[in-house]
């Protein structure tokens, strides 16, 4: 399916706070639309940017579209980073905030905390891997039976071989460039040719994970994307 334009809220004007206090470190998660050659230069620019904010960049590369609901506009490029406090919420970052958006197109943050981060690294060397990151929002008609039905679903693909893994599962409290979905979870394969495998000898997993966003979730978007580090 060809995610479509059309959802994007106006750059400048759809921060949504959640006034949220944080008591660990925040994760912001941001993709945008630029041309080829001057990813680095945004990057780059990104990271001398967030020194004095308490941020450093965990991913950055590039992504490929994706399937879903979302009504997304194009993206090529992607970055995570962790924060000491809320980046979105400190009036010190909205310069930084407007020269990432002057210098690309169709901006998107989302920020929230991360409950992976203390179960995997997100330092360790991720340039040789494939990414998936997946937006959601739930129903909640059934939560108690969502949390069951993920638990056996994760059980499940961890069992088998060429299986991916979770670097990343954030709450987005706070967004900018969209409307805030309720959650960013950034998975992995250890290669491409892995991710492949895990789809083509496991059609009934497929079915079980198709099955789990019929069942619990209103809208989500596959997102294909590979980092430089």
């Amino acid at each position: 399916m060809n995610i479509r334009m059309g959802m994007i809220y106006s750059l400048l004007g759809c921060l949504i706070t959640s006034q949220t206090v944080y008591a660990q470190p925040v994760s912001l998660f941001g993709m945008f639309q630029t041309k080829s050659n001057a990813h680095s230069k945004v990057i780059n620019n990104l990271e001398q940017g967030i020194k004095s904010l308490g941020c450093l960049v965990l991913r950055e590369g590039k992504s490929f579209g994706g399937q879903g609901n979302y009504q997304l506009q194009p993206t090529n490029s992607f970055f995570i980073l962790k924060c000491e406090q809320s980046l979105l919420d400190q009036k010190s970052a909205n310069s930084l905030i407007e020269r990432l958006n002057n210098e690309t197109q169709n901006l998107v943050l989302l920020e929230g905390i991360d409950s992976q981060s203390n179960k995997l690294s997100s330092t360790e060397p991720g340039n040789n891997r494939s990414y998936i990151l997946k937006l959601s929002d739930y129903n909640n008609t059934s939560p108690v039976q969502r949390n069951l039905d993920f638990a056996q679903l994760n059980n499940s693909a961890q069992s088998v071989e060429h299986h991916y893994k979770t670097e990343a599962f954030i709450r987005v409290d706070n967004a900018y460039g969209m409307e805030r979905p309720d959650e960013l979870v950034v998975i992995y394969y250890n290669s491409a040719s892995d991710g492949q495998k895990f789809r083509d000898n496991n059609p009934g997993l497929m079915a079980k994970i198709s099955r789990f966003n019929q069942d619990h979730l209103t809208r989500f978007s596959y997102i294909s994307a590979e980092t430089n580090r």
